[in-house]
């Protein structure tokens, strides 16, 4: 890969398709059941710049910004909001399925309290409380605000839309 991707001959066009099909697809695979932390978020964006520097034969030391580097490919939106929008639309997808089918059960099933024993530190975060902040970081909804935003469509695309990343690191 890294010839295709360090060729001067191949349009960057083409270097970028051929990422998206190849490396993106491998890469995003189950994502949707993620719970992006701060460290994660940072592992995604990073791995995206690196290949994409990689792409334009930009090496570090030539100290061309993140942002620079996305314009350059013609990225608007950093990996982390892909994998972000595609939880939700997952999610909306489930929940709109029949009450009774399995999926829309437990997409945004909450252990009970006496399901083991939890270990010291910080508790982890559930997926229904991440997709909650997803939506709504000020104040997150409840899991029945989320069912019933779920189940219409259009205004649980717009939500899709108006997802943004957590954080989008400016060099």
């Amino acid at each position: 890969m890294k010839d295709i991707f360090r060729s001067e001959t191949i349009p960057i066009r083409l270097k970028t398709d051929i990422w998206q099909a190849s490396c993106l697809s491998i890469l995003l695979y189950g994502c949707e059941s993620w719970i992006i932390t701060k460290k994660l978020e940072n592992s995604l964006n990073s791995f995206a710049t690196s290949c994409y520097r990689v792409m334009l034969n930009i090496k570090r030391i030539d100290k061309v910004s993140n942002i620079r580097i996305h314009e350059l490919i013609g990225i608007k939106d950093p990996l982390v909001l892909t994998v972000q929008r595609r939880q939700l639309r997952f999610v909306g997808h489930c929940l709109r399925k029949a009450e009774n089918e399995l999926i829309n059960k437990y997409v945004l099933y909450t252990p009970e309290l006496s399901h083991g024993n939890r270990g010291r530190g910080q508790p982890k975060m559930l997926y229904p409380d991440y997709i909650g902040q997803l939506i709504d970081s000020e104040t997150p909804p409840t899991i029945d605000d989320i069912r019933a935003a779920a189940r219409n469509r259009q205004g649980w695309n717009r939500i899709v839309d108006a997802c943004i990343p957590t954080s989008f690191a400016v060099d």
